[in-house]
């Protein structure tokens, strides 16, 4: 026996709902023995796949077949969200109108007649977020077939449609081809995607494209971390700022290459005055002070540095004194 084996429980209850489950194989209950026996000994399943392999002496894909009988509710861990920016299959959908079945390669293909909505909830875009969705598709003919993409649910409150697209490749019998379809607006943060279709096609999956934030032009009000003394929102902009005020943007990722310019566009109302820019990623930092030129319009201030985000991405944090400056910053 080994000291795996002998950290276990020493017995296993077996409880009734499980020794009647007649969709259970028996090696699949006394795998549930051993998961349960090594939970009483330390609180949880420490176990990998290639333990129970040696256990039992079953293949590693006998073992992954027999842990997919078994149901298990997980806790502690916080609600799961989709990512964007990997693909999302077909057949991850929430919920469904219409009629929908399953494409090939775990994707979901739309009603032949009639109208689906395929949505998919919980899905992460993160502050920044993205306007360009990446999708699978395999027509049955050549034609055009139109696309609604909607954040929301078509019909219910606050659904906005945010692309209204054609799909038209040359069919290729059993062959997904890609199509990037650039959308009406950035989605950001916890949200639901939908697809509304009325002619039958066959969807593999979809994933979006990573807005590059450090290239963008960022609203001040946008900033990932906002605080000092004292400030005021408008809209895009942070005005009436007091002393030790601090806008952060972090994970501006440059690349190798870097940039050489920040551009910051702002106004002193009060007469002239000074932020300081800094520039960290983690290990280093350094530091730049550029002037703002009293009066109330608009103007903008460069700051030079050649930067890269390297592995690690930058940020940069404006700090103002009582400029009373308000605008956006951008590289």
């Amino acid at each position: 026996m080994t000291k795996e084996q002998e950290s276990a429980a020493y017995y296993a209850v077996v409880p009734a709902p499980v020794r009647y489950d007649p969709d259970l194989s028996p090696s699949a209950k006394l795998l549930f023995c051993e998961i349960t026996s090594l939970c009483r000994a330390k609180g949880y399943c420490w176990a990998t796949n290639s333990y129970f392999t040696q256990l039992f002496n079953l293949s590693a894909s006998t073992i992954s077949r027999l842990i997919s009988q078994l149901e298990f509710e997980i806790q502690g861990l916080g609600k799961a969200w989709l990512d964007p920016y990997d693909f999302i299959s077909g057949s991850q959908y929430t919920s469904v109108k219409g009629e929908a079945g399953n494409g090939n390669e775990r994707g979901v293909a739309t009603a032949r007649d009639g109208e689906t909505v395929v949505s998919y909830g919980g899905i992460d875009f993160g502050r920044t977020g993205s306007d360009q969705i990446v999708m699978p598709i395999f027509a049955l003919d050549s034609g055009e077939y139109p696309i609604q993409i909607w954040e929301g649910i078509p019909g219910e409150p606050d659904s906005e449609l945010i692309g209204d697209v054609v799909y038209q490749k040359p069919s290729v019998w059993n062959v997904y081809q890609e199509e990037t379809f650039r959308l009406q607006r950035r989605v950001k943060g916890i949200t639901t995607i939908s697809f509304l279709l009325r002619q039958k096609m066959h969807i593999k999956g979809f994933s979006f494209v990573r807005c590059e934030k450090a290239w963008m032009r960022l609203p001040a009000a946008g900033a990932d971390h906002l605080y000092g003394d004292s400030f005021r929102i408008a809209g895009d902009a942070v005005e009436e700022i007091g002393n030790n005020v601090s806008l952060e943007f972090a994970e501006m990722d440059f690349g190798e290459k870097g940039t050489e310019k920040l551009t910051v566009w702002g106004r002193a109302p009060k007469g002239s005055n000074t932020v300081h820019v800094r520039f960290f990623d983690g290990n280093s930092e350094s530091k730049q002070i550029v002037e703002f030129p009293g009066g109330d319009a608009y103007g903008e201030v460069l700051c030079r540095r050649e930067y890269c985000g390297r592995s690690v991405p930058a940020g940069i944090s404006l700090c103002g004194n009582r400029t009373g400056r308000s605008g956006a910053v951008y590289p």
